[in-house]
């Protein structure tokens, strides 16, 4: 009886040995504000993840505000059986929205690369951003995409309700629908850049000169081939008034009806790209409304081009210390823009030439 007693003690004694022992959870124990800190440096998928170590940790992440959430393009989570249950358990695209409303406001940044497959969840996602007032918002799109897609990926409207917006950036080709009638801009933006965005609608025009003359602080303004309007309705003019300007990107493959109607006095650096309005009033006009810039990126289509486009510009810019240009040397307008530039810019320290 002894030697059995001592088999089955010795027997217990082993597993006892064998069994993990729980040691103390010491990020648990730092300050809430340090953990948080922690946390919020974490990919979201992993951020998410953290539900699975133990139960006191099930819930901790949706106490992290400031979050900053970005998805690569092949974004996905482990796919460890003993975490199935979780959420962080299945593709990114699948959870996100879910997680997204689960996330404590506000959320700093969202950036998102959008598959052409799961071209409709941003709707999804812009309900639960515009709820936990999200301030940096970057969505980029699949392309090439067909140029009339029966089925483009959308974004609106819940984007109109994302009034918390510091930074827009929307690139890829997707259709921007029409605003809600009671929308009155985006006051807290800072910087808008919109990237071969299409607003198929009448109207459209007043709704991007609204969205950008609505925002007393914008600084960086970007309008990359935008689409703006019923293509066979005549063009719609969006006046660009945005005097605390020092940023804009201007580039357009036809004319899609942007002008620059205030004076951006501050502006600092311009890329301009306008071959649509050659040889028109609009064109002069465009340079004379940057003439204060200090850094000028002109790019232009030199083999479609007959004359030399900076001839008319009879003003000097005085702030202008570095230019580059597009040039074609077997066309002598093309050549004749590099002396005009140093004409009206007598100030140039910097001429970088782009041979096409």
């Amino acid at each position: 009886m002894e030697r059995m007693g001592g088999v089955g003690s010795s027997s217990s004694q082993r597993q006892g040995e064998e069994a993990p022992m729980a040691g103390p959870d010491y990020l648990m124990s730092l300050p809430p504000e340090m953990l948080d800190d922690i946390l919020r440096r974490l990919p979201f998928e992993k951020l998410v993840g953290t539900c699975c170590l133990s139960p006191a940790w099930h819930r901790r992440w949706e106490s992290v505000p400031g979050l900053d959430i970005w998805f690569s393009r092949g974004s996905s989570t482990a796919r460890d059986p003993r975490f199935l249950r979780w959420p962080c358990a299945t593709p990114v695209h699948r959870f996100t929205a879910r997680s997204l409303w689960r996330c404590a406001a506000p959320i700093r940044s969202f950036t998102a690369h959008v598959q052409r497959r799961h071209s409709h969840r941003p709707a999804r996602w812009l309900l639960a951003l515009a709820h936990k007032r999200v301030k940096m918002l970057k969505l980029k799109f699949d392309k090439p995409w067909p140029a009339y897609s029966p089925n483009p990926p959308v974004v609106g409207p819940a984007l109109y309700s994302c009034s918390a917006l510091t930074h827009l950036q929307l690139c890829g080709y997707c259709h921007l629908l029409r605003a809600p009638q009671d929308f009155t801009g985006f006051s807290n933006l800072f910087t808008l850049c919109l990237e071969y965005v299409v607003l198929p609608f009448h109207g459209a025009a007043a709704q991007l000169q609204l969205i950008i003359s609505s925002a007393p602080h914008l600084t960086r303004l970007l309008l990359d081939d935008v689409m703006i309007g019923d293509e066979e309705a005549d063009i719609e003019t969006c006046a660009i008034q945005a005097p605390n300007l020092r940023f804009l990107r201007l580039i357009m493959s036809i004319d899609n009806g942007c002008r620059i109607a205030g004076e951006l006095p501050l502006l600092k650096v311009a890329q301009i790209s306008i071959d649509s309005l050659f040889g028109t009033p609009n064109f002069i006009n465009t340079f004379r409304r940057i003439s204060s810039v200090k850094k000028l990126y002109l790019l232009t289509d030199s083999d479609q081009t007959q004359e030399n486009p900076l001839e008319r510009i009879l003003w000097t810019f005085q702030n202008l210390r570095a230019v580059q240009l597009t040039a074609n040397f077997g066309k002598f307008p093309s050549i004749m823009s590099i002396f005009s530039s140093l004409r009206f810019g007598p100030h140039i320290e910097k001429l970088k030439i782009q041979v096409i």
